[in-house]
């Protein structure tokens, strides 16, 4: 049972292999095929005569073993693409796959068995190499980063197993349960191999992005504005790839101007590259598609030269891509060919993909800090502003009382003294004038009181609007005492905010609800409080004269009024200096209302 699970595991590796070698034909998966179809078809032999129930030709079983001699040569192959392997011991390993060919294929023709001599030195043949390339494969497995690293580690548990394999059954002649225990191990190395090589894409992509979340956590953990500087990501960038696929070097090429003018404003720290060979990327940055550039590819001199120039063997080119078009070429130059080029080429390209995030999330959020710092600028002129204005108008306020206590005083000399010399009409132009320039003064006296409930200093301390409102209502009725008015009052709204403003603003509005209801026969006055998407809105609403919302706009402006002075008193200051005050408290007010069916006045802290 055992076996038939090995025939079946080493000759599905070898299709896996093969298929994928015939699917991208590069040398990576040329020597990786190699390799496996070495090991997978002695098994597929075994695997057939199974099926056909009778042992396979001679000539067959020759093919076998010499598929299987080369597997230590294509062992090594495969090793240096981790850990470069000498040439002389390289060398000695097809010098002894050829003689050991020639050997089996000479004895297979005239018929003759092994003597025990070439059995035990075809032996160490495999033991020595497939050690030796277990060896190298740990070494370079515990050197490689990133992506190479994960699949180098499966890679190398495959070889070591291989290895204990055949040193298992060289002593399952004296310990026959060591045979078990090769079977075992040699399925256990299949699946290692698979892993390591063929991975799944699943598997692959749950690579990547590990290696990914370790670079988006490095720079999440860097300060807020080292992540918006875009020359410190770049320079991560670089490092982070540099680090990741075992580059010997990497940057960042942009192109400036409408002329092909190539720059390197972002290169790892280790690298030197040629500026005077960058013009080969033109083409590049027009297709805007990742590339991957062998030395061994003549096709383009001027590749060739930059990898000759840089003394590096592969070139991964993944372009950084925003919204606006290829904003850089991320390059990075590989001394020795990956033996998982392909995924390192992916990862390359998933961090060109994220850097462009990055540039695209940068580039937003430093437009709207320069948003923002003109709005606080505009702001800033704009409070200044009001502040003089506010200035002025206390200025001129307490400047033009001196002129209106003249101009009332001695139109009462006048009206007093003179009478008798005045006629009637004379008399009421100076009524008229005594009462105008009154007007005026209580005009000043309410620009002077709005200027200073602005520019008072706020004490934040609890208010109980409840009994503020209380008080309020007490004092209204203590003025009209023959008036009826029904009023509700909530119990228990108890805010944050300063207690001199906050009377200001109950005795406005309630004042307001209480002189609009004044031509009601049955007056209602109510004041409460409701919760509108987790917040608190305070209202008061009466069933008064209302207004118009058309006008609605013009509510809360200085002298602005919705009804005449002969119909309700008033000077048009009440509810601006209510609008003044709850916006110093980080509020709001608005209004809603009808003609003749009352006005309710919401407002927020």
């Amino acid at each position: 049972m055992l076996n038939l699970v090995n025939q079946l595991f080493f000759s599905g590796l070898a299709l896996v292999a093969l298929f994928d070698y015939v699917r991208h034909r590069d040398i990576n998966r040329r020597d990786v095929a190699l390799l496996f179809c070495a090991l997978g078809i002695p098994f597929a032999e075994g695997l057939i005569a199974r099926v056909y129930g009778q042992p396979l030709p001679t000539w067959a079983g020759i093919i076998g073993l010499v598929a299987l001699l080369i597997e230590p040569y294509a062992m090594l192959r495969v090793v240096n693409y981790l850990r470069p392997i000498s040439l002389t011991i390289r060398r000695i390993a097809l010098v002894s796959l050829l003689v050991s060919c020639v050997v089996v294929i000479t004895l297979g023709a005239i018929g003759a068995t092994l003597p025990p001599v070439v059995a035990v030195l075809l032996q160490l043949y495999f033991v020595i190499f497939n050690i030796y390339a277990a060896v190298a494969f740990v070494r370079g497995a515990l050197k490689s980063k990133g992506m190479a690293h994960q699949r180098s580690r499966f890679a190398a548990l495959g070889a070591v197993l291989f290895a204990i394999v055949l040193l298992a059954l060289l002593g399952s002649g004296r310990l026959p349960f060591l045979t078990l225990v090769a079977q075992l191990l040699a399925i256990a190395s299949a699946i290692a191999f698979y892993v390591g090589f063929t991975p799944p894409r699943w598997l692959r992509r749950t690579w990547q992005y590990a290696e990914m979340g370790t670079y988006l956590a490095l720079i999440s953990s860097k300060p807020l504005d080292a992540r918006l500087n875009i020359g410190e990501i770049m320079m991560e960038l670089c490092r982070t790839t540099n680090r990741t696929v075992g580059g010997m070097a990497s940057g960042i090429v942009r192109q400036e101007g409408a002329e092909p003018h190539w720059t390197l404003p972002y290169v790892d720290e280790r690298a030197r590259l040629p500026l005077q060979e960058l013009g080969a990327f033109k083409t590049l940055w027009d297709k805007g598609a990742p590339q991957m550039i062998r030395a061994a590819d003549q096709t383009n001199k001027d590749y060739h030269q930059l990898l000759e120039t840089m003394g590096a063997d592969t070139l991964l080119l993944a372009p950084i891509n925003t919204l606006e078009g290829t904003w850089g070429l991320l390059l990075v130059f590989l001394r020795d060919t990956s033996l998982f080029i392909e995924d390192d080429l992916h990862f390359v390209v998933l961090l060109a993909q994220q850097n462009a995030i990055f540039l695209a999330n940068s580039t937003l959020i430093q437009e709207m800090r320069k948003v923002n710092t003109e709005l606080e600028s505009k702001a800033a002129q704009l409070s200044a502003s009001n502040r003089e204005l506010e200035s002025f108008s206390y200025s001129v306020s307490h400047d033009l009382r001196s002129p209106l206590r003249a101009l009332d005083g001695f139109s009462k000399l006048l009206e007093e003294d003179y009478a008798d010399s005045l006629d009637d009409q004379a008399k009421r132009y100076v009524t008229r004038i005594r009462a105008n320039s009154q007007r005026m003064g209580q005009l000043i006296d309410d620009l002077i009181e709005l200027a200073h409930w602005t520019r008072s200093e706020l004490r934040h301390e609890q208010v109980d609007l409840s009994a503020v409102a209380r008080t309020v209502i007490a004092e209204l009725k203590d003025q009209q005492p023959e008036r009826v008015v029904n009023y509700e009052i909530e119990d228990g709204i108890v805010v944050v905010g300063d207690t001199r403003l906050l009377r200001v603003v109950m005795h406005n509005l309630l004042g307001n609800a209480w002189k609009y209801t004044a031509k009601k026969p049955a007056a209602d006055i109510k004041f409460g409080m409701l919760k509108r998407e987790n917040n608190s809105v305070y209202y008061v609403r009466d069933n008064g004269a209302g207004f118009d919302m058309t006008y609605a706009d013009k509510l809360f402006g200085v002298f602005q009024r919705l009804h005449n002075t002969e119909e309700f008193a008033g000077n048009g200051i009440g509810l601006a200096t209510v609008q003044r005050i709850i916006q110093r408290h980080g509020g709001k007010i608005w209004a809603e209302a009808a003609v003749n069916q009352g006005a309710t006045f919401h407002f927020t802290l």
